[in-house]
This record gives C-alpha cells, structure tokens and sequence, in this order.
C-alpha cells in the first residue's frame, strides 16, 4: 500500500470516528481520565524498556532481521502498515485496547504472520481485587487472549474471521500486579474452514499462568466500501442472468410440452382413422 492508499484509509477511519451517533468523537472522555490512563501508559513503557527478556527479544529477533516486525498492522490486508498502529488510539471504542483499555501493550508479529508476541503491562484494575490490588483478573486475560488470537488470525489470512470458541485455563496466580506479562500466541492449524490457534500466557521467564485454545472462523473478506458496490452489481447482474436463462428454459420446455401434445392428438387421430379402414 502506498502513501496515498494509506492517507485514504486514515481519511475513512477519521470519517467513522466523526458518525454523530456511534463515531468514537461522541464519546470523549474527560481530560482527568485521558491523563490516568497517559500515567498508565507511561508506567508500562518503563516496565517493558526494565523487562530484559523483552528487550532482548527485541534486540534478537525485531532489530537483528529475526524474522519479526515490530508493532501491529492498523488493517488486516496491510501488514505493512504496522508504523501506524498506536494503542489505545487505533481502535479507540474497543474494550481491551481502546481508551479505557487497562492495559499497557507492545507488540510484535513473526513475519510469516502465524506467531505473536505481546508485552502486556496490567494496570491496577486488571486484578480480582476488592479493597486492595489482587492477582491478575481471570476474565481479563480471557479477554486479552481472545483479542490477541483474533488479531492474530486476522492478519494471517488478511480478512476478518470472527472466534468461534475460547477455552483458557488457569494454571497458576498472576501476580505481581500491576506487572508486565507476556502473552504468546501461535496458528496450530487451518482446517475445514476453521482457524485453530492457541496461546500462552506467562512472566516472560519460563513461569506460565495461563493457556489458551481458540476456534476462529475462516476468512470473510474485509472489503472496503467501494469494493461491496462492485461485488454488489456482480450479484446482481448473475442474478439477471439467471432470471433470463430461467425464462428462456420455460419457454423451451412449454415449447416442447406443446409440440408434445399436438404430436399426441396426431397420432390418436391417426390411429382412429387406421382402425376405421
């Protein structure tokens, strides 16, 4: 994708966010919460760039030409387009990484698009904490490896492809929270439509809390507006077609009937007349 390609998907993604009713400007937070979650950014960039086994993936596998890209593509048919991607504001209506997202996330991508790594930081909400912090919350390292598989199988086959199913088990307590977790994601294999993945969910040093499988959908293709009207007037046309081949086979075969029935009567009259004789 070019300069122009990439300005033109910006340009639509601006124009969503400005729909009066479901757009992501109507729902601005307010100036003391932007800044919270600016502190909590700000302190999981601080754990990562501290987290040696990050930095050293990093270092290895990202800026050593490993065979890994660093950040996210902001769309799936564009994995080029990963200089784009920024958390919290790429998607900013969305429950695990938009604005009120409790999670601080770096990521980076293997090249051939099958495997993620993710440094997760989990601020002080993400625990099952009541009155004081707790552990890490199950159901938000659910959510975060739901989110991580789908993504992940999105720019792997560059369409959408929705989760099917999602089971995760606990293995051990996420802790210490707030912390910088990392989070493992990998495709198992593509079958009979259907995506598998799973993923890990660990301390980035060989202690792991949690697994995870995912079901996902195969490939719908994320087509952009202009690419549905043309699909569209394809439809449209077959189905034109069809109606006019459909009438003309009618019209054959009440052709035939008719021809049938006249040969019929032929041949009765035919026969009356030979009995007669």
């Amino acid at each position: 994708m070019g300069e122009h390609e990439s300005e033109s998907l910006e340009a639509r993604n601006r124009k969503r966010a400005a729909d009066p009713v479901n757009g992501a400007d109507a729902f601005q937070l307010p100036e003391e919460m932007m800044e919270w979650y600016r502190s909590l950014d700000s302190a999981g960039a601080h754990a990562a760039s501290e987290a040696k086994w990050w930095q050293d993936f990093l270092k290895d596998q990202c800026d050593r030409a490993g065979g890994w890209t660093r950040n996210w593509p902001i769309h799936a048919k564009h994995p080029e387009l990963n200089h784009l991607y920024v958390h919290r504001h790429s998607a900013p209506m969305h429950f695990v990484i938009g604005r009120q997202s409790p999670f601080y996330i770096e990521r980076c991508f293997r090249n051939d698009r099958k495997r993620a790594v993710w440094a997760v930081y989990f601020g002080p909400f993400c625990s099952n904490g009541d009155y004081q912090v707790g552990v890490g919350n199950g159901g938000a390292i659910a959510a975060l490896l739901d989110l991580m598989t789908a993504t992940l199988g999105n720019i792997y086959l560059q369409g959408r492809c929705p989760t099917l199913s999602l089971s995760v088990k606990m293995l051990k307590p996420v802790v210490p929270m707030p912390g910088l977790f990392k989070a493992e994601a990998w495709i198992e294999k593509e079958e009979a439509g259907r995506l598998y993945t799973k993923a890990e969910f660990s301390d980035g040093q060989g202690v792991i809390f949690d697994v995870c499988e995912a079901v996902l959908k195969g490939l719908l293709l994320q087509l952009a507006d202009e690419e549905l009207v043309v699909m569209a007037y394809a439809l449209e046309q077959v189905a034109e077609a069809a109606s006019r081949r459909l009438v003309k086979d009618l019209e054959v075969r009440d052709e035939l009937r008719s021809t049938c029935m006249h040969r019929r009567e032929y041949l009765q009259l035919l026969e009356g007349a030979l009995s007669r004789n």
